[in-house]
């Protein structure tokens, strides 16, 4: 993304994203036949949400021997994933440490007490100030311009009055930014030029690499594609779940080693030093997947896909896309659907992040439910055969039973009408809840790259199956 000197809210806000904020792989492989397929796959709902036997809804019944405590599915899973569910398979899975999975409602927001100077410390380090000219802006919720185009939308006038701020409003959430010799507006920015922001749902991105290493980053390896063609045909290797954590190493495009090991040590380090600066609060931030780039002979650079972990030890999913891109149809119907943050990591040259990005953070209120027997793994291996059995052979790269955190219902059916989903009504007015669900994602006939056509969830208390598409395919 590149800065764009137009009106000022958005020179922050763009300065906020950064440069290389697109570092998602999207279109690994056309799957479109298959997801044609999914889409036929209806979500199978269970009538008892207690720990007893889900309902078959045409798929494979889920019996009272499938529940768990914690210890039981823990004690279980690597007997489960050796197994076959007709053409189903998983390579390895993660029930966490966690002693408890209680279901919570959850609101979204950043640390109301969050300080861009100490976050311009955690990535810039003591006495960035006197390194360059700073420059440090907070644009509240009601100063930022309201978006005339969005006013004219014949939908607007639909909406409730206490929605129509946040539907015609671009960033209805508070923005901090720091920006370190910006320059002059209309010129070329400053080869010294770097930058970090903020924003009050939880949102922190940035980079310690200067303007002048990302552009020549930018013309040595990504001049002939673009970003997702060159992250498709890059990868050497991944490390899902750090199970096959060892003593690997690359040579970084600035020439120095740095093992997978170290390179993870530091990502969770600079990431719980970092983000938990805009945590409402305590999190534990950690690496879970990591992706070796090859750019040329000798040249690699990591990714890092993180997680927060709660103080009892669960984790997040933070794998999926976007719920307004994938999941249109149960926003517009008035359904459950998930909303998950991208949350990644990239390091080009050892010790130093290319590019780091968070889009939300959590707190949890008040206790649903405290879900004393979880479905195991077996158990939600059978909810899928009965589902995709008839579609689809699939060879699940994982499995991990971790919290998602779900929208459980947009007002778009409430009011009568559809209107362009807005994420601030849902973050900022909805009910949202955090769930435990077996999480599964597929490999892809044998790229080392994840699957991003399709997402495979089985709620953990309730034995419901939910897959969601992404719009832009696999």
């Amino acid at each position: 993304m590149r800065l764009k000197a137009v009106k000022k809210a958005a020179v922050i806000l763009a300065a906020v994203m950064l440069a290389g904020c697109a570092n998602v792989p999207q279109n690994v492989k056309d799957r479109n036949e298959e997801l044609e397929s999914l889409r036929e796959v209806q979500s199978s709902q269970a009538d008892d949400t207690s720990g007893g036997e889900a309902a078959d809804s045409g798929g494979k019944k889920v019996q009272q021997s499938d529940f768990g405590d914690l210890d039981y599915i823990r004690a279980h899973l690597k007997e489960d994933a050796s197994k076959k569910y007709g053409k189903l398979t998983v390579k390895r899975a993660s029930a966490g440490d966690a002693k408890s999975m209680p279901t919570y409602k959850v609101e979204v927001g950043g640390n109301p007490s969050s300080d861009i100077k100490q976050l311009g410390k955690a990535f810039f380090g003591e006495g960035y100030e006197s390194k360059g000219k700073c420059e440090f802006e907070t644009f509240d919720a009601h100063d930022v311009p309201q978006a005339p185009e969005k006013s004219k939308d014949p939908h607007f006038e639909l909406l409730p009055e206490e929605y129509q701020y946040y539907f015609n409003c671009e960033y209805p959430y508070t923005i901090y930014s720091l920006m370190i010799d910006p320059g002059k507006k209309g010129e070329p920015m400053p080869d010294t030029f770097r930058s970090v922001g903020a924003q009050g749902n939880g949102l922190i991105c940035g980079r310690q690499t200067t303007w002048k290493d990302e552009r020549e980053f930018h013309e040595k390896y990504l001049t002939a594609h673009n970003r997702d063609a060159n992250y498709k045909n890059s990868v050497k290797a991944y490390y899902p779940m750090l199970d096959e954590l060892a003593d690997d190493s690359y040579k970084m495009t600035d020439g120095s080693d740095w093992s997978v090991k170290d390179a993870v040590k530091f990502a969770e380090d600079f990431a719980n030093k970092a983000f938990s600066l805009n945590d409402p609060v305590k999190y534990n931030h950690k690496v879970y997947r990591v992706d070796v780039l090859e750019w040329d002979k000798d040249a690699y650079s990591y990714n890092f896909w993180l997680a927060f972990c709660d103080e009892q030890g669960n984790m997040y999913d933070t794998d999926s896309d976007r719920a307004q891109h994938v999941e249109e149809q149960h926003v517009y119907k008035g359904e459950r659907f998930f909303i998950t943050p991208q949350y990644s990591m990239e390091c080009v040259a050892k010790e130093e992040v290319f590019d780091m990005r968070r889009e939300l953070s959590y707190k949890q209120t008040d206790k649903v439910a405290d879900n004393e027997k979880l479905l195991t793994l077996g158990g939600a291996l059978k909810r899928l055969q009965g589902e995709l059995a008839k579609h689809m052979n699939i060879d699940f790269d994982s499995a991990m039973l971790c919290y998602c955190v779900t929208c459980d219902k947009y007002p778009a059916k409430e009011y009568g009408h559809l209107v362009q989903f807005n994420e601030q009504i849902c973050t900022k007015t909805c009910e949202l809840t955090a769930r435990p669900y077996w999480c599964f994602k597929a490999g892809n006939n044998g790229n080392i790259c994840w699957n991003r056509g399709a997402y495979y969830y089985v709620d953990a208390v309730t034995g419901e199956v939910h897959i969601t598409m992404s719009a832009n395919g696999a």
